[in-house]
């Protein structure tokens, strides 16, 4: 079963190592942003911010929309 996107996000981001506050230098995105998604506070994120992570977590959109887990 895949998780939300936001349960998704944050095993990207931990499988990379980064903070919150690294991926949103990375990406752009606010912290306070990430957070949110993160925790599914946000229930609609849009396409340019799915995107910028998405780059800064060196995957696909797809990735993350599918809730596909990062390789072991």
């Amino acid at each position: 079963m895949h998780g939300t996107l936001g349960t998704t996000i944050a095993t990207w981001r931990t499988s990379a190592h980064l903070t919150q506050q690294q991926l949103a230098d990375l990406s752009g995105i606010s912290q306070g942003m990430i957070s949110y998604i993160e925790r599914d506070l946000r229930p609609h994120v849009s396409l340019h911010t799915i995107m910028a992570l998405a780059c800064a977590l060196h995957c696909t959109l797809t990735t993350l929309v599918q809730g596909k887990t990062p390789p072991s």
